[in-house]
């Protein structure tokens, strides 16, 4: 692969490949984009923003390069943080729920058998009441 810029380095950028052929190097041919195909590799190569640039040879799109991939990890990076603490941030909340449901049921439990022990006595106050008047 040649990327060729003129002998001023001024003219605009050139992507030259060859292939061996049986007799020597042939030059490759370009694909309606300018790329050239890398092939066993499954790879293209091109022309962007005045330097070479790489794309999937099945889909056509670019591959990141190494500044493109560290910012994309990074982003990634930062996405998997907000997700997690939303996810703990949501746990919590499931927690406190379901403790807060816990204690509300101990309540009406304790209300129930306050009101058990409260009904009972009045059932004892008025049998005793019905002792004093009979």
């Amino acid at each position: 692969m040649i990327i060729d810029r003129g002998p001023q380095s001024e003219d605009p950028v050139r992507l030259l490949g060859f292939d061996r052929g049986p007799k020597g190097w042939l030059p490759m041919v370009a694909d309606a984009r300018g790329r050239l195909d890398l092939s066993p590799i499954p790879l293209l190569i091109g022309i962007e923003s005045d330097g070479p640039r790489f794309y999937d040879a099945a889909t056509g799109t670019p591959i990141a390069n190494h500044t493109e991939a560290k910012e994309q990890s990074a982003v990634a990076k930062k996405q998997a943080r907000r997700a997690e603490a939303k996810a703990r941030k949501e746990a919590k909340a499931r927690a406190d729920a379901e403790a807060n449901t816990r204690d509300e049921a101990k309540a009406r439990e304790e209300v129930e058998k306050a009101n058990e022990v409260l009904a009972e006595r009045v059932r004892q106050l008025e049998e005793k009441l019905r002792q004093l008047e009979g």
